[in-house]
């Protein structure tokens, strides 16, 4: 195979880029979709509860009761 001419190297670099782009939208729908599931199940833990090592059984009851209460603020 020969050279790419600078048409077909920038028509790849173009189609690489939405490859990506798609790639990188699917796998943020795919996180948002786990997420909220995770608050829905009562099993989402924020960053500040992870690195705390909170266990999720805490986090979900605490998730529970600021819902119950109107709060959102552990949400």
């Amino acid at each position: 195979m020969g050279k790419l001419t600078e048409e077909q190297r920038q028509e790849r670099s173009r189609a690489r880029n939405r490859r990506e782009a798609l790639q990188a939208e699917d796998d943020d729908r795919r996180r948002e979709a786990t997420r909220e599931q995770w608050q829905r199940e009562g099993t989402y833990l924020s960053r500040v509860e992870f690195k705390a090592a909170i266990p999720a059984a805490a986090a979900a009851s605490r998730f529970s009761m600021a819902s119950a209460a109107g709060h959102h603020c552990c949400v």
